[in-house]
């Protein structure tokens, strides 16, 4: 058996009384959807037409019996902060007190709710004696807290964390008084003041307040919880006028239990001020526990998912009553985060969603794209000249690319965007000319920036707002209804900072636009009396619902895991009465236990992952509910195979045009070592040409290193290669030439990575760079000197014969291989060609037999010696050599140059023609179409193979 409705029994109790007219009373709720709930159970429980009595939330109330305005935040933040200079002469810029000044201002929005005398808490306590007069109406444990605290202070020993500390802490005082009679002069003021200021008013005989709320018969507080003492006080006064009567939702055993935080306040509320017309509670023997659904999901948007099969078995589409139940269903979220999956998972019958929680403009694409645009700015690279100043500037690439792929210019300017990233990858652009990002009206917009610098701060303000108000202009005519709902919010907010016209920084100004927008909801349309509900935890305030769904019921964020940020320490917030981290808790408690009291279908799902900071813990309610007040829990655990399906492995057959296609290229060492490592290798590299998309590189990676090198030691040669001879001497100058070798490194750098200027981590790569160089030309000095050098990156290019299998059945006939490669360095010394081949990596140059260059099995297979002889066999064709004895193979290993160790290869006929046998087959292989392409057996060439994804092995 359940209790029935919670705000059904006020209406049915109210409507059963008959000595009072509804249209006398003024009804206050903890919340707007709550008092639209209890209108709606009025008129269906009332047999004739009635008046509607007065409705008031209870932050509206006070509103109304101040006649105070609520202050904007951003304008009330400033002027504290001219209020703050003013009294403590700081030499603070409002860009640097923004995040503080936020921390005073919610402290003094507490100070007020909880009526604390300011006076005494920011006094400045010169010794303890001090707390033995003039705070007598403080319990023995708050003075015990606040004693606590000050003993750490005193003596005071001029640290200076104390000294800052009490520096501010003494004049706080003097600026919450003038902020307050600053406000009052505008007929402003925050929250806490507006309430505390009907507090100080109803004590008085001819108290205003009280003389407006005299002209209803009764007011009924129902469903508040955790009161703060302006709260109290107001209650207390009515009560005491015989203008007040109270309800509370606090019914069950579960959630009285005094071991349980959610009756941390109730208690008190039920004793202090009782219920005129008391409401029936069912008896706690016919009160049947529900069993709770535990389910956990390793996944936030899984849980998603998990909430349509869930939706699904309680709402079925076949049950003719469906859209009645929707109502009295309710999905809760913790973590507003999870809206948008959560809309995205609703089956398609609900067609009715009540979203009461808003979206937050934060959380939207409008808000995630202005954000990549701030960071734009706040990367922008200036160029400047010694003698005219700024010449220009450029882009940070990450940001640039960030932007072209968000969703909104991938909608609007996709093929644009992608030939724009493709250059920037493909050029390695690391910082990035305006110049380049031209195009459509939107992106010429957003990357037309014009850095001013040294203006006036308000002008430099009005230039940024103009140029984020330009751009979204342009956005709101190219996005759907919604995203043009959030353009038109982000556009109020900016108008909003504008109009203010602070003296900040661009920093500033972004913080507080983030902040201003950070507290924006933008409310979905719909019947709140209709359909599914989805809403937060406090929108469930006093309502029941028979099916409750409540999704991240994790520890740390149902109930939340946040320590509250303030100026005042934890022992004086606890001595003044203050509320910290235990309020929170007690709030959280009740909130859920009272919703789980109320249903009768309970689901809770939470996250189970373990990752980074995600703990994969249940929240402490599960463990409460099982272990202490002995729920029967259903637990499931959702899992997701993830493994690859045990496919069959990939077999590409060949056919004669893919063999014809295959000898029209070339084949390189590259080439044929991707074939010997795997065949579906070479397939997806040189028959469908896949390439590893183009990313832009920062930092100089392995393979680069390579690329750097090679460029510089082409240069160097090329540079002396007019000299004819090269003798030590001439190596000897270089060596000992800084400015030359450093312009070298550096034109490398703009070369071939596009970095003009080289720093961080890449000046280290520029140094080891130069120390490789000069160990090179050392060794050559000593060990090669005097020789002639003939070409670097010597293109090569021959063809040999090889009989190639062209059609299924036939047999093979003679064709044309073509063998190309580009060689590192041809020199001449005495009557020896030399072949050098610079190698910034491992060498694997051991073999025991020419089967290894072929054996993909073998972990470091000979890969140098496999590229070397073919060089050499290459260049023997190419020159019709007929002695190869006066050609032999050099390799420079970077790693082995420090020892003076250069390995030395060389080879006679015999072993050349044995080589090319062996080369010659496996091309042949590679041209037999009736050899299909397989993955290798070996797994040693999948460990970094960039084609993994694509085979099934």
């Amino acid at each position: 058996m359940k209790q029935k409705e919670f705000l059904r029994q006020i209406a049915e109790s109210f409507l059963d009384n008959n000595q009072i007219d509804l249209k006398d009373l003024a009804f206050v709720f903890p919340n707007r959807r709550s008092s639209l709930y209890f209108t709606k159970y009025l008129g269906e429980e009332s047999d004739k037409p009635i008046f509607s009595p007065k409705i008031y939330t209870i932050n509206s109330l006070f509103i109304e019996m101040s006649g105070l305005r609520l202050c904007d935040n951003i304008t009330s933040l400033y002027q504290l902060y001219l209020i703050y200079i003013k009294y403590t002469k700081a030499d603070t810029s409002f860009d640097e007190f923004v995040f503080w000044g936020d921390l005073i201002l919610n402290d003094f929005d507490d100070i007020d709710k909880y009526l604390v005398d300011a006076q005494r808490l920011f006094s400045n306590i010169k010794d303890l004696n001090d707390l033995n007069s003039g705070y007598e109406y403080l319990s023995e444990e708050q003075r015990e807290a606040i004693s606590s605290f000050w003993k750490n202070f005193l003596p005071f020993k001029n640290k200076d964390k104390e000294k800052s500390f009490m520096d501010i802490w003494s004049v706080l005082y003097m600026i919450y008084k003038e902020f307050k009679d600053y406000l009052f002069s505008k007929n402003e003021g925050y929250e806490g003041m507006i309430y505390r200021d009907v507090a100080e008013d109803i004590i008085k005989p001819d108290s205003k307040c009280i003389s407006y709320l005299k002209k209803y018969k009764k007011v009924i507080f129902v469903g508040l919880n955790a009161l703060n003492n302006c709260e109290k006080r107001l209650l207390d006064i009515l009560q005491k006028e015989e203008l007040a009567d109270f309800y509370w939702d606090y019914y069950g055993s579960v959630i009285k239990d005094s071991d349980n935080k959610s009756s941390m306040f109730m208690e008190d509320n039920v004793r202090r001020y009782p219920s005129k017309y008391p409401l029936k509670e069912i008896d706690n023997k016919e009160f049947t526990k529900p069993t709770v659904h535990v389910i956990a999901v390793p996944s936030a948007v899984g849980q998603a998912k998990e909430l349509n099969n869930i939706l699904e078995k309680l709402l079925p589409i076949e049950n003719p009553s469906i859209k009645d139940e929707f109502i009295h269903t309710a999905v809760v979220l913790p973590d507003e985060r999870m809206l948008s999956p959560v809309l995205n998972s609703i089956p398609e019958y609900i067609d009715k969603i009540n979203v009461t929680m808003g979206y937050p403009l934060s959380n939207s694409n409008v808000a995630t794209f202005m954000e990549l645009i701030s960071q734009l700015r706040s990367k922008i690279k200036i160029k400047t000249d010694i003698k005219t100043g700024p010449v220009g500037f450029t882009f940070y690439f990450k940001t640039v690319l960030d932007i072209l792929n968000h969703p909104f210019i991938q909608k609007i300017d996709k093929k644009m965007a992608d030939d724009l990233k493709n250059r920037i990858n493909k050029e390695n652009m690391v910082y990035v000319q305006p110049v380049v990002l031209k195009g459509s009206e939107l992106l010429e917009t957003i990357f037309d920036i014009k850095p001013v610098l040294n203006p006036d701060k308000i002008e430099k303000i009005n230039i940024l707002t103009s140029y984020q108000l330009k751009i979204l202009e342009i956005l709101k005519d190219n996005v759907n209804s919604i995203d043009k709902e959030f353009c038109y919010h982000y556009y109020l907010s900016i108008n909003k900072l504008k109009a203010m016209k602070l003296p900040i920084e661009e920093e500033t100004y972004f913080k507080l636009l983030k902040q201003l927008v950070s507290g924006i909801m933008i409310p979905f349309r719909g019947e709140p009396l209709d359909g599914l509900q989805i809403m937060g935890p406090l929108e469930t305030r006093v309502l029941d619902f028979h099916n409750l769904i409540i999704l991240s019921v994790n520890e740390g964020v149902f109930p939340k895991k946040t320590v509250s940020s303030s100026f005042i320490p934890y022992n004086l917030r606890k001595g003044f009465g203050l509320p910290n981290y235990e309020f929170q808790d007690a709030v959280s408690a009740y909130h859920f236990y009272r919703n789980i009291y109320r249903a009768e279908n309970i689901y809770l799902l939470y996250d189970s992952r373990t990752a980074g900071l995600i703990s994969g813990e249940e929240s402490r309610f599960i463990k409460q509910l099982e272990y202490h007040h002995k729920f029967n829990i259903d637990r499931q655990y959702i899992s997701y195979d993830i493994s690859i399906n045990n496919q069959e492995k990939i077999e590409i057959p060949k056919t004669s045009d893919m063999i014809q296609d295959i000898l029209s290229r070339t084949f390189s060492a590259s080439s044929m070592n991707n074939y010997i490592d795997c065949p579906l290798k070479y397939y997806f590299s040189s028959v469908k040409r896949i390439r590893e998309e183009d990313e832009v590189t920062e930092e100089v990676e392995a393979s680069m290193f390579g690329t750097l090198f090679h460029a510089c030691m082409e240069n160097i040669y090329n540079n002396i290669k007019k000299l004819g001879t090269i003798t030590a001497s001439h190596l000897e100058n270089l060596i000992h030439n800084d400015e030359e070798i450093c312009s070298i490194i550096n034109d490398a750098f703009l070369s071939e990575m596009s970095i003009s200027e080289v720093r961080g981590r890449n000046k280290i790569i520029f140094e080891l760079l130069k120390k490789y160089i000069k160990t090179v030309l050392s060794y050559d000095k000593k060990k090669i000197a005097p020789f002639q050098y003939i070409a670097s990156e010597q293109r090569i290019l021959v063809k040999i014969p090889i009989n190639a299998h062209l059609e299924i059945g036939k047999a093979a006939q003679r064709a044309e291989a073509k063998l190309f490669g580009f060689i590192d360095r041809l020199d001449k010394k005495s009557d020896k060609i030399r072949i050098v081949d610079y190698k910034t990596g491992k060498v694997h140059n051991r073999f025991r037999s020419f089967d290894d260059l072929f054996d993909s099995s073998l972990v470091d297979r000979p890969i140098t010696t496999f590229q070397m002889g073919l060089y050499l066999l290459m260049y023997k064709l190419e020159n019709d050599i007929k002695d190869i004895s006066k050609v032999n193979m050099n390799i420079y290993s970077l790693r082995e140059i420090f020892n003076d160790d250069v390995y030395t290869v060389e080879w006679d006929e015999e072993l050349l023609k044995e080589f090319t046998e062996k080369l010659i087959s496996l091309i042949e292989e590679i041209t037999n179409v009736n050899l299909p392409f397989i993955a290798t057996p070996s797994d040693q060439a999948c460990k970094y193979c960039p084609y993994s994804m694509l085979c099934n092995k």
